[in-house]
């Protein structure tokens, strides 16, 4: 059986007030597992989901272990999983594409303190290390950074 914990956060585009819901599913087997730790603090707002576990996926699928209902996430949007090298996170071929960064990805390692976007929702990435070093700083990135727009579009938006 599993159980839904709502939390919620702001959108990054703007477009709206109200807050969005992150629903977390978590199975009985999810408290047992002893993996690395990898914790996503939501932007703007601090809320934290942190797992113990090796691989997880995020989308707005019911079935997904971390669910966020709205509809610029696809159902299975994306996979984040340790693997050799760390963590890692994979787009699930999800239409509104996975951002790290500021940059469009298809595979990407993860640092401590990278953003990740997925949708309209940001999360920073707390890998438990206590280190402070990372590609993106505790300060929040330009929000024109976290588009997806064209090269033209960006430049526009940093002058």
């Amino acid at each position: 059986m599993n159980t839904t914990n709502p939390e919620s956060l702001r959108p990054d585009s703007g477009c709206s007030e109200q807050p969005l819901p992150i629903l977390r599913t978590t199975g009985p087997l999810d408290r047992l597992e002893t993996g690395p730790l990898l914790r996503l603090v939501a932007i703007p707002g601090a809320h934290k989901l942190e797992f113990h576990r090796r691989e997880l996926v995020i989308g707005r699928h019911s079935s997904a272990d971390v669910q966020l209902p709205n509809r610029e996430v696809s159902r299975f949007h994306c996979r984040l999983y340790h693997g050799d090298t760390g963590w890692q996170v994979e787009d699930m071929d999800s239409l509104n594409g996975t951002v790290v960064n500021g940059e469009p990805v298809k595979h990407s390692p993860l640092y401590q303190n990278d953003v990740l976007r997925i949708g309209v929702y940001l999360f920073q990435i707390d890998l438990g290390t206590g280190e402070e070093r990372g590609r993106a700083r505790q300060i929040l990135p330009h929000p024109a950074l976290l588009t997806t727009g064209s090269e033209d579009e960006k430049s526009r938006a940093a002058a």
